[in-house]
C-alpha cells in the first residue's frame, strides 16, 4: 500500500495505541442461536526524532493485528429425510423429469408419488458427495425449512507491519528521503 509517513523532527516524539474488539463485549445476531468467538487486537507505536539536529531525521512505526475468530455460520443443508429421496417435508410437488413434453413447458409431467424419488433414480456420485455434507443440527421447521445448520468456523490472521524513514536535509532546497516498509500476514 502507498502510505504517507511522517518525518522526524528536532524533538523526539512517539505514540502508542491499542484497539480491542472482543466477543465478550458483543451481542449475538438476532438470527444466530450462538455467538462466535472474536478477539481482534490492533496495537503498535511510533517514534521519531533527530539523528543530527536540523539535518538528519528518522521516523519508525510498528503495528500488529491479531484477528482470532470462530465466526457463527447459519446455513441450509439437506435434511436426513431428503437425502434418501423423500422430499415429502416440503409442499412443492416434485415431478419426474423423464415424463411430459421435453420442450421446457412441462406439459404432461407426472409427479413422484408422495414426493418420493425412488432410490434407484438417485445418482451414486451425488450420494457420496452428499455424505460429506453435515446433517442438520437445528430442528426442522416446516414453515421455514431453511437455516437448519449452525457452526463456528475458526479463523486466525496475525499481521506485523513496520515502516522506517530517514530524511536528510542537504540544503534549504535539497532533501533526500529513504523508506522501508514491511508487512507479513500469517493466516
Amino acid at each position: 500500500t502507498n502510505v504517507i509517513l511522517k518525518s522526524g523532527t528536532n524533538q523526539f516524539r512517539g505514540s502508542a495505541y491499542e484497539f480491542l474488539q472482543n466477543s465478550k463485549l458483543d451481542a449475538r445476531s438476532f438470527f444466530s442461536p450462538s455467538l462466535g468467538h472474536q478477539a481482534y487486537n490492533y496495537f503498535g507505536g511510533t517514534i521519531g526524532g533527530p539523528i543530527k539536529k536540523n539535518k538528519l531525521f528518522f521516523f519508525a512505526d510498528y503495528l500488529r493485528t491479531t484477528d482470532h475468530e470462530a465466526a457463527s455460520q447459519l446455513v441450509t443443508v439437506p435434511s436426513a429425510l431428503s437425502r434418501t429421496g423423500n422430499l415429502s417435508e416440503g409442499s412443492t410437488k416434485v415431478y419426474d423429469p423423464t415424463t411430459g413434453v421435453q420442450d421446457g413447458t412441462g406439459t404432461g409431467r407426472t409427479p413422484f408419488p408422495g414426493n418420493v424419488i425412488p432410490t434407484s433414480r438417485l445418482d451414486p456420485i451425488s450420494q457420496k458427495i452428499l455424505g460429506l455434507v453435515p446433517l442438520p443440527n437445528l430442528p426442522f421447521n416446516a414453515a421455514a425449512p431453511s437455516n437448519n445448520y449452525t457452526s463456528l468456523l475458526p479463523f486466525h490472521k496475525d499481521t506485523d507491519f513496520t515502516d522506517g524513514k530517514i530524511d536528510y536535509n542537504m540544503s534549504d532546497n535539497d532533501r533526500i528521503s529513504g523508506r522501508f516498509s514491511f508487512q507479513r500476514p500469517v493466516v
